[in-house]
């Protein structure tokens, strides 16, 4: 299980009901895939089960959200690879469901 040291106020206060599902839900998972968004000026964390943390260069933990398949596709190819493995796409797949339109 991922341990965050610490929250960002946007996440305590405003994507509380998010974090809440993904915990409840679909779980955190292990990291996978870590890359540098510089649009974000942030870490980008693909988790195991297909779930995206938004880290600061201090841990924090900036927010948190579903993946869906352009971010994972976009942190696959920035960080080099070529495809995205089977069993992450279909956690995306999977999740799917829990997006909103």
């Amino acid at each position: 299980m991922m341990k965050v040291a610490a929250i960002s106020a946007h996440v305590a206060n405003d994507r509380m009901d998010r974090v809440l599902l993904i915990a409840t839900t679909i779980g955190w998972g292990e990291e996978i895939l870590r890359v540098w968004s510089w649009k974000e000026d942030a870490y980008m964390i693909l988790t195991s089960t297909g779930v995206v943390l938004v880290k600061g260069r201090n841990g924090k933990l900036i927010t948190a959200y579903i993946a869906h398949r352009p971010v994972v596709m976009w942190m696959y190819r920035e960080a080099g690879y070529n495809r995205v493995p089977a069993a992450i796409y279909a956690k995306v797949q999977k999740n799917a469901k829990y997006l909103r339109d």
